[in-house]
């Protein structure tokens, strides 16, 4: 079950029945990584009544429906894929800060890992990651190649190429991606994408095309 949410002008407020995703989301949130929004407050959740999204909502003083919440700023954006003339070096520059922001000296870093479109939104402030509630540190080319996925299911080969080779323009002057760790990652990275793909019903055999992006991403060298 999906945490519930409630939105007014300023805010998002996000609720949650499992303690672990609360803490996992909470913790980025804390840290004011760039590029995510900013944390107002947190902590017990009063279950709310009929409509999450009805920012008068009245609650209720008990914690049987949510445990836990989170209220974060509310940014005024769409997610990224639907506009098809989004920036992709921009969007690169975005991923490397916030990887940079909390990278270790073991080539770590804060990842995403649920970085679908609708988890990334392009404002008139820039871009802005949010849903961090399947977040843990990791290799960064785990996200990139993640989201890449996406990207090739979407684009036909020509458009996707492009699109690629500047996503890496905006990024790597940040962070230098690895190798043998991008072979070691991308099968991974494939199989978590079909799976969530096939629990949401939604079409797992590839076409032509997308069979020839996902050679690209297996094929990169940096």
């Amino acid at each position: 079950m999906p945490p519930a949410v409630s939105i007014d002008a300023e805010a998002v407020q996000k609720y949650f029945l499992r303690e672990d995703e609360y803490l996992r989301e909470l913790a980025v949130y804390q840290s004011a990584l760039p590029h995510v929004p900013h944390l107002f407050d947190h902590g017990k959740a009063l279950s709310i009544s009929a409509c999450v999204n009805d920012a008068e909502a009245a609650p209720r003083e008990d914690y049987g429906q949510h445990g836990f919440y989170i209220r974060i700023q509310r940014i005024l954006g769409e997610p990224y894929l639907d506009l098809q003339d989004f920036n992709a070096i921009e969007l690169g520059k975005a991923l490397s800060e916030f990887h940079l922001a909390s990278h270790r000296e073991d080539g770590s870093c804060l990842c995403h890992i649920d970085n679908q479109p609708q988890n990334i939104l392009l404002a008139s402030t820039g871009y802005w990651f949010i849903d961090f509630s399947d977040s843990r540190f990791g290799r960064p080319e785990e996200d990139i190649s993640h989201l890449l996925l996406f990207w090739a299911a979407e684009f036909h080969p020509a458009s996707f190429r492009d699109r690629l080779k500047q996503l890496l323009l905006g990024y790597l002057p940040g962070i230098q991606l690895d190798n043998q760790a991008w072979r070691d990652v991308t099968l991974a990275s494939e199989q978590r994408f079909d799976e969530r793909r096939s629990r949401y019903g939604k079409q797992t055999m590839l076409s032509e095309s997308q069979a020839e992006n996902r050679q690209m991403i297996r094929d990169l060298v940096f």
